[in-house]
């Protein structure tokens, strides 16, 4: 079958994108080009070497990107994973994209099985694909140990193959919360598989009030409530054994008034019900698929100026797909409206039937801030990639910062974004999020943050650093003298006098560092230090600093003394 191959000349854009078959050979020779070589997700390279050694593999639209010179800027784990499997895929590559407009790929939302799940419209979702992954991992070996990570396809295989799971998330809730709602149908599954009549009763008697001494379902339910009472974590494996434990106590009748498991001196007991787990042969997994390139037939490829007039058609076939995140939404249309969109690689997918697959909080921003975007638009998609989309490892602001040669990066972006918060006047909005365009414009007109940033690691020994550096370079663009004194008095206390504002505030947040039973508001945190830094400013003493968020006394979030607002710049008010 002929490559899908499309371009866009010009100044602006001049991107290319095809669909081609990638070899080991050719995997191997793109991860030499990679702009970044540092960890891989091992699980996640696993879980993908398993897919496309079992012809499980999908062309989904999620693209492969290299910039205008040949450097690979996304798609290491997916070649890496065709290496190890020794395994050709077919994917859509597309070259030309500008290094900076791809750090503008938000990974905010990322799909994970339990959506999957609950896109599929399958009741107790987050529950099911819990209990999928654990009854993959015990067919293959890893029902304890989590070496291996568990794709979506292999946990949708699955379910198809064995819905009675459906039945043991219904018969586990009777057990919950002792045992977490998934690990218990899991293991519902697994012990009907051996005996179903024990199974039922075994869940039964762990959700009856009615203990019977000597039976291990009394035993178990002592030992796990004993545990959530000490206060402690308890760990999934000690659960699972002490479950497994019972389980065969009961079934074979043996009177039990204690349940012991430690890991070390003892080994995992005997995985029950492991033969009664349906799986696909990796043949049948072929033969089920059929061709790669006949499900490919029907794809077109093209990149569009989307417009809001566009958006709204094509969404109005966004059924079965997640809830629209609208503080999503409002940064992408704020970066649009900006003139900030960038062609940065990622599509837009439609199924055969027209339905959209993904892309819906692109759309509704387009449509939010009435001005059209450009996007690759992938049409013509086999409707089951809809489980496959989103699960890669999310590329935080910390790892574009790590590339661009930051320190520090993972302060570095927390501190940023308390600066856009502040900045503007948001500080209090919850779902206000700011994108990742906004942030690196943010470190590009306020550069001297990267100062701030270097006394994180003094200032996290009264509070979130983040924050407390944000306010370090605010004041400092007031008077940095005054800004390092003060920050510096927080930190250490040294010579404050009663009266001074800054003892105050420094009690407070000691007193909450070290509270287990409450945390303090980011907002009100960062409000008390605000306050005390304006009573210092405005040489004014105070024995006491409070800011009042609720009730009729509510106040506002409080300016710093000595920044104006220039439109929607703070600058220095002198």
């Amino acid at each position: 079958m002929t490559d899908y191959l499309g371009k866009l000349a010009g100044k602006e854009i001049p991107v290319e994108f095809e669909v081609q078959t990638v070899t080991p050979i050719v995997a191997k020779s793109w991860l030499g080009a990679a702009r970044i070589n540092d960890h891989l997700n091992r699980q996640l390279v696993d879980s993908y070497a398993r897919d496309m050694e079992q012809n499980n593999w999908k062309l989904n639209g999620d693209p492969i990107i290299f910039d205008s010179d040949g450097v690979l800027l996304s798609g290491r784990h997916r070649l890496k994973a065709s290496v190890l499997a020794n395994a050709s895929f077919r994917t859509l590559v597309v070259r030309g994209v500008n290094e900076k407009d791809f750090e503008t790929i938000d990974s905010v939302r990322r799909r994970t099985a339990a959506d999957v799940m609950n896109i599929r419209k399958e009741p107790h979702y987050r529950a099911l694909a819990a209990s999928l992954a654990l009854v993959w991992r015990a067919a293959n070996g890893d029902f304890w140990k989590h070496h291996k990570r568990v794709s979506s396809q292999e946990q949708v295989s699955i379910l198809d193959r064995n819905p009675t799971i459906r039945r043991s998330i219904e018969k586990a809730l009777a057990a919950a919360p002792e045992i977490p709602h998934g690990m218990g149908a899991a293991l519902h599954f697994l012990f009907q598989n051996e005996d179903r009549k024990n199974a039922d009763e075994f869940f039964f008697r762990l959700g009856s009030d009615d203990g019977v001494e000597g039976c291990s379902t009394t035993a178990l339910k002592r030992q796990l409530r004993s545990e959530l009472e000490k206060g402690g974590r308890r760990q999934p494996i000690q659960v699972l054994a002490l479950c497994v434990k019972a389980w065969n106590a009961f079934k074979e009748g043996r009177e039990t008034s204690f349940l012991r498991f430690s890991l070390g001196s003892e080994s995992f007991p005997d995985v029950p019900g492991v033969l009664g787990i349906e799986q696909a042969e990796p043949s049948s997994l072929a033969k089920e698929r059929g061709s790669a390139n006949a499900n490919e037939l029907s794809v077109s490829i093209e990149l569009v100026e989307v417009s809001p007039e566009m958006a709204e058609q094509i969404l109005e076939r966004n059924d079965r797909n997640r809830g629209i995140a609208g503080q999503v939404v409002d940064k992408y249309a704020r970066d649009m409206r900006a003139g900030n969109w960038a062609l940065n690689g990622q599509t837009i997918k439609i199924g055969k039937s027209g339905r959209l697959l993904d892309g819906q909080h692109r759309l509704s921003a387009c449509i939010k801030a009435e001005v059209p975007f450009k996007a690759i638009v992938v049409r013509g998609l086999d409707e089951e990639v809809f489980d496959t989309f989103d699960l890669g490892a999310a590329r935080s602001l910390s790892s574009i910062l790590g590339d661009r040669g930051e320190i520090n990066t993972a302060l570095l972006a927390g501190t940023l974004r308390k600066v856009w918060l502040v900045e503007m006047e948001v500080a209090t909005a919850k779902t206000v999020q700011p994108s990742v365009n906004e942030l690196l414009d943010a470190l590009e007109r306020h550069p001297s943050i990267r100062e701030s940033v270097k006394l994180g690691r003094k200032l996290k020994e009264i509070g979130p650093p983040s924050q407390l550096c944000a306010l370090h370079y605010w004041c400092g663009r007031v008077d940095k003298e005054r800004a390092d004194d003060f920050f510096e008095r927080l930190f250490d206390g040294a010579n404050l006098m009663s009266g001074n504002p800054i003892l105050p505030v420094r009690d407070s947040l000691l007193k909450d560092k070290y509270n287990s039973k409450r945390t303090m508001p980011d907002a009100e945190r960062m409000a008390l230090v605000i306050k005390a830094w304006n009573l210092v400013f405005e040489g004014k003493s105070a024995k006491q600093v409070k800011w009042i968020n609720s009730g009729d006394r509510r106040e506002a979030f409080p300016k710093i003394s000595g920044l104006s607002k220039e439109g929607d710049r703070y600058e220095n008010a002198a």
